[in-house]
């Protein structure tokens, strides 16, 4: 090399120190409102150290390593691991926000977990994600059959967000049963509705609340039928200080959905008939001052064997809050499964859903697609599974909107029969375990474009959703499914799973965070998830705001920012993308976790109570980026 060269690479890296020491002394004055600040530097233990001065330190839940950083040591997390900082006022932000991040890694994927019910047969869980917890309430099966016994019992419990841990505890005991829960944590109470026997035999429908720790458990009997079997599943949400309930109830006409509501305390409960012309299978979400319904028209009269197949039809129906008529605002024909085939989510003025149709050749599709909430608008679009040419199947469809993403739960059967032999062979149980179920998950932009489909499980085992099958929070996806084995005679046990996929980089449950999607799309993300369920609310975007980049796994240094008008994602400094967003982040009282879902390697991380500038997130960032760059 010539003098003159070494002279001027010389210059050129006496230059950088000096840009590096400049920068850096910008950085040293660390910007107004910090709240939370973590170096990761400790090298050793299970104490994360707040340098902010608020003495808000993090505890290691898993394991997790220690390794060399972009600045000092780093924390590294292998998918099950994770950080979590108690809960604090200082935490829980309403008005704005700025997370500031360097990670290097992925968010995990797909992963199943068998769980370990404590008892031989137990379905697909009902769940809620609830910060770093999740609640489930699920029923058991009897040997014979819940038809021939009331051996169908009702089991609650929860399991860690990583999947571990599970516990669950019996509800119900002869003569009482109980199947097919639905639940919903708010505050320190769980609700739960199902429908079991009565002391006589008889289905009724049921009401209980215990503890969120599961302590105090007390149920209510709400009908008071004679006939064996005049009632069917149902759901609940629970409002403010209310709680709303849908189920089907027989009368001389068929199935009629019924609709009451009842003080949160389960005092004044009044319940009403509101069709009088079919209506079972009762799915409903109150959204503002209406609660919309997903239910089935005709279920029962095209149950006959000997007819083409076992076909409904599907109802999309609203009424308002309180009281007044339930207007139909579409109705789908020939779905396969009624409302076990389709699915929704009204949120921003429109209603997603996603259906099982069966047309007049008996072949079997699969459509998703969205309407305005007053009806208008709908637009449906028939999807096809890459791949392999299988029918969509029975069980349970999922449909989550998180920002402008929709989510899907979907199922589909390997099957030589025609969609009339598999629809009623399904339904009579005759060959289920037999049908090579596969668990499918897919995703598309709100408007329907970008559907991506993905292959999950493969058969055999059997595995599907029942119940719900879905849940997002920021980044990360969960879902719930069963196994039903294929080989045993003459029952078929149920057997729980649940699955996710993607991470939470640092998040405060749904209320605000930095997320890592399977795909690696960096998401910062407000009110992006279901824990408005966990303050009772009913937002009319229940979606939330998020905001998407791909990164790859190197190093980069990660920003989002909140200001009650836009949710913006930096990556190295730059503006990725943003959307507009009006409302206060919910408070909750999760702890704010950090790593939860990731496999990687986080360094410095930031909080702070307000909007950091574009210039204050680049010249926090440079210094180590420019570091990194020479690293790299």
């Amino acid at each position: 090399m010539s003098l003159a060269c070494e002279l001027y690479l010389a210059r050129s890296m006496a230059s950088l120190v000096v840009l590096l020491l400049l920068v850096g002394r910008m950085q040293c004055a660390e910007p107004k409102g910090l709240i939370a600040q973590y170096h990761f530097d400790e090298g050793s233990g299970l104490t994360v150290k707040d340098s902010s001065g608020n003495r808000q330190d993090g505890i290691v839940v898993g394991r997790a390593d220690w390794v060399s950083g972009v600045n000092g040591t780093a924390i590294r997390f292998d998918g099950l691991s994770r950080v979590n900082i108690p809960s604090s006022a200082l935490l829980s932000l309403t008005q704005g926000v700025t997370i500031t991040v360097w990670i290097k890694g992925h968010g995990s994927s797909f992963r199943l977990v068998k769980e370990p019910s404590s008892h031989a047969s137990l379905r697909s869980p009902y769940f809620q994600v609830c910060g770093d917890k999740i609640h489930f309430a699920a029923n058991s099966d009897d040997p014979k059959g819940w038809w021939e016994s009331n051996e169908a019992n009702l089991f609650s419990g929860s399991v860690d967000v990583n999947l571990s841990n599970w516990k669950d505890e019996q509800r119900t005991r002869p003569p009482f049963s109980g199947d097919e829960p639905k639940l919903q944590v708010v505050g320190d109470t769980i609700y739960y509705e199902y429908f079991g026997q009565d002391s006589a035999g008889a289905w009724q429908i049921w009401t209980a609340r215990s503890d969120v720790d599961g302590h105090h458990y007390e149920a209510v009997q709400r009908t008071h039928e004679s006939e064996t079997f005049a009632v069917e599943q149902g759901g609940m949400q629970v409002v403010g200080n209310e709680i709303y309930y849908a189920w089907p109830q027989k009368d001389d006409h068929g199935w009629q959905t019924w609709t009451a509501t009842s003080r949160v305390d389960g005092s004044d409960f009044r319940a009403v008939q509101r069709i009088t012309d079919g209506g079972a299978f009762v799915y409903q979400q109150v959204v503002g001052d209406k609660i919309y319904f997903l239910l089935n028209t005709s279920w029962g009269k095209h149950r006959d064997p000997g007819q083409k197949s076992y076909l409904n039809n599907l109802a999309i129906a609203v009424s308002k809050r309180r009281g007044g008529p339930l207007r139909i605002l579409r109705t789908i024909e020939g779905v396969s499964g009624g409302t076990g085939g389709a699915a929704f989510h009204v949120t921003s003025g429109r209603i997603h859903f996603a259906y099982i149709q069966v047309d007049k050749k008996d072949r079997v599709n699969l459509f998703t697609g969205s309407m305005k909430s007053d009806g208008s608008g709908f637009r449906a679009i028939q999807r096809d599974f890459p791949g392999i040419r299988d029918l969509p199947g029975v069980p349970q469809l999922g449909v989550a909107v998180i920002g402008d993403k929709v989510y899907y739960a979907l199922v589909r059967v390997k099957s030589d029969k025609s969609a009339a032999e598999a629809s009623n062979q399904l339904f009579r149980k005759a060959t289920v375990g037999r049908e090579g179920f596969t668990f499918w998950t897919a995703e598309a932009d709100v408007d329907g474009s970008g559907w991506r489909a993905t292959q999950r499980t493969n058969s055999p085992p059997d595995i599907a959703p029942q119940y719900k099958s879905i849940d997002v929070v920021g980044g990360k996806i969960y879902y719930s499914l069963m196994e039903q084995d294929q080989y045993r005679e003459p029952y078929e046990p149920f057997h729980p799973y649940l699955g996710s996929s993607g991470a939470n980089i640092t998040n405060k449950g749904d209320a605000y965070g930095l997320g890592l999607t399977e795909w690696n799309e960096a998401r910062a993300f407000v009110n992006a998830g279901e824990d408005y369920l966990f303050r009772g609310e009913t937002p009319e975007n229940s979606a939330g705001a998020a905001v998407d980049s791909r990164i790859d796994d190197h190093w980069h240094f990660c920003a989002m920012t909140y200001d009650r008008r836009h949710v913006r994602l930096y990556i190295d400094g730059k503006l990725r993308s943003s959307t507009v967003y009006h409302a206060e982040m919910g408070n909750n009282p999760f702890p704010v976790t950090v790593g939860d879902g990731f496999v990687g390697t986080i360094d410095e991380l930031s909080i702070y109570k307000r909007v950091l500038s574009a210039r204050e997130i680049l010249v926090q960032g440079r210094p180590l980026l420019l570091r990194a760059v020479v690293a790299h």
